[in-house]
């Protein structure tokens, strides 16, 4: 009876788990996500039931992984645990130990991810999971983001990309690489972070993360004003077939503004106008309309510049500029720009500028910028 009861819990598990495979398959993520919540508390009643069973590890530990496929992670975490008390010397506790920690991190529990990542790497040293942790590790002390955090966690990365153990070929070595860049740039260590992030995308042009890795290095030349380089990995970035859609649209603009500000006017216009042709909607449209204008005036162009002010007038006047400032300020938190784009007087500032050059009649001409626009700032 024990072993058929058993029988009966593992059978639905693996029912809801065929179930799962197929939703997912089919792109059906919310029913895939279902389905695993259904396989891993089947498991799960084996053990509330009381079932006599000598496979209790293994309905705990694959509840936990199903749990986890279902992103239900206070399940997974606890099934993993009660899978660890029972392990014994169960050749999966390296394994579940990672991802206890893993589990932990997706919950925003730092310091418990720490010490699951610690004791991994204390207990099985030599285990392929103890040295998943040990950039894990890294990861969640800079997650916690507590005093000096982030200067540790660069510290134990870099010692996993020269410590020999992890050779470049290996995907701890491609993350620590990755993430060193990224903490790097936060820091403020731009001419390292250039050198990191340009070995990332050297050697692994197919990662999925090459298009962002190509934004990041854009934002990293932009603030070290190295606006043609800047504009290059921008373009990069927004031509890459992996780009998500918000680096897309934030790549497009990017490049145009570093046109615009390196000299280049025409290349400039066309950039803005081929990022208002793919998002003609949001917070972007009164600064692009209004680089548009200053582009035509660069060119000569009087009319196109007037009617380009009275459409950021208008953006501006529709969205109001609260929800222009807060479209901006996705821009800006995206780029690490500077905020003082965000201020409410430098809205106003551009809306008095676009009134001024927009009002003007048939008897006058709108003001001109510069002979090189890139020697003025961005307003």
């Amino acid at each position: 009876l024990g072993e058929r009861d058993e029988a009966y819990y593992f059978s639905w598990s693996e029912a809801w788990a065929a179930l799962a495979d197929e939703a997912e398959q089919r792109g059906q993520a919310r029913t895939a996500f279902d389905a695993w919540r259904s396989a891993a508390r089947a498991l799960h009643r084996l053990q509330t039931d009381g079932v006599t069973t000598n496979r209790l590890g293994d309905a705990l530990y694959l509840a936990a992984q199903q749990f986890s496929w279902a992103g239900d992670w206070v399940e997974a975490t606890r099934a993993m645990r009660r899978f660890i008390e029972h392990a014994g010397d169960d050749q999966r506790l390296s394994r579940a130990y990672h991802q206890l920690g893993e589990g932990y991190a997706r919950l925003g529990l730092f310091d418990r991810a720490m010490e699951s990542f610690r004791r991994n790497i204390a207990l099985f040293p030599e285990s392929v999971f103890a040295f998943r942790s040990q950039l894990s590790l890294a990861l969640a002390r800079y997650a916690r983001n507590d005093s000096g955090d982030r200067e540790a966690a660069l510290a134990s990365l870099l010692v996993i990309l020269d410590g020999g153990e992890f050779p470049p070929t290996t995907q701890v070595w491609r993350d620590a690489l990755y993430h060193t860049a990224r903490i790097q740039f936060e820091l403020g260590e731009i001419g390292d972070a250039l050198a990191s992030m340009s070995l990332f995308m050297q050697r692994y042009p197919r990662d999925p993360r090459w298009s962002l890795a190509s934004y990041q290095m854009g934002v990293a030349l932009f603030q070290a004003k190295r606006l043609g380089q800047a504009a290059d990995r921008f373009q990069d970035a927004a031509r890459s077939a992996r780009a998500g859609d918000a680096v897309h649209r934030y790549a497009i603009f990017l490049e145009a503004d570093c046109r615009f500000f390196d000299g280049d006017v025409s290349g400039a216009l066309s950039v803005y106008t081929r990022g208002l042709d793919l998002y003609f909607d949001g917070g972007h449209l009164p600064w692009v309309f209004y680089q548009i204008a200053r582009c035509h005036e660069a060119l000569r162009e009087p009319e196109d510049a007037q009617l380009a002010y009275r459409r950021a007038l208008r953006a501006l006047r529709r969205g109001g500029t609260r929800a222009a400032a807060a479209g901006r300020a996705d821009d800006a938190a995206v780029a690490g720009g500077d905020t003082s784009m965000l201020e409410p007087e430098h809205w106003r500032t551009l809306l008095e500028w676009s009134r001024a050059r927009a009002a003007v009649g048939d008897g006058g001409q709108p003001q001109e910028v510069g002979e090189n626009p890139g020697e003025e700032a961005a307003p």
